[in-house]
């Protein structure tokens, strides 16, 4: 049973030891210090809202988020594989910190979501075989950061960090990629 992390639980900083985590933006602080827009009201709040939380459960339970969890079989060959998906699991992480935050900032709800109950069928699987999974899921993911930078456009702070987790997400896809070779 996954309870949904509260609004505050999201608002707090995804840093740890040996975490890798992204630079904080610059800008006004909201708890963890991130930036966020200042609070708004009418359509493009709500839109803007839509957006993130369509993005939010891709990010919070992401399968590469699943994986750190479940921990799947990994030879000693395979270390640098299942290193890049615990950096990608710790970012995306972060990320989904800072998109919970721009939505409470909005007014809004972070929904994000449960793990599908399908992935317990993974648990058994090599890390290696799953990074091609993690992988597929990163080019989904791309083309929907790049369709919620679209929508955001009337936010340019909203834009900006739905870009920036779209850079994020292209060069965990190359790190994933070149790992498995």
């Amino acid at each position: 049973m996954n309870a949904e992390p509260s609004p505050s639980d999201l608002a707090q900083p995804a840093i740890g030891p040996g975490r890798h985590v992204p630079e904080r933006s610059e800008g006004r602080a909201l708890n963890g210090g991130w930036h966020v827009p200042e609070r708004s009201e009418g359509r493009d709040s709500d839109d803007a809202i839509a957006v993130l939380n369509r993005l939010l459960p891709m990010l919070a339970r992401s399968l590469s988020a699943y994986l750190r969890d479940a921990r799947p079989w990994t030879r000693p060959e395979q270390h640098a594989v299942r290193q890049a998906l615990e950096h990608l699991a710790a970012d995306q992480e972060f990320y989904a910190r800072r998109v919970g935050e721009a939505i409470v900032s909005l007014g809004g709800r972070p929904e994000p979501g449960c793990f599908p109950i399908a992935w317990t069928a993974i648990n058994d699987l090599s890390c290696e075989f799953l990074a091609g999974r993690v992988t597929d899921e990163l080019r989904r993911q791309l083309q929907e950061l790049r369709r919620a930078a679209a929508e955001l456009t009337a936010l340019a702070d909203l834009r900006a960090l739905a870009e920036e987790i779209l850079g994020n997400v292209q060069g965990h896809l190359e790190i994933i990629e070149a790992a498995t070779r």
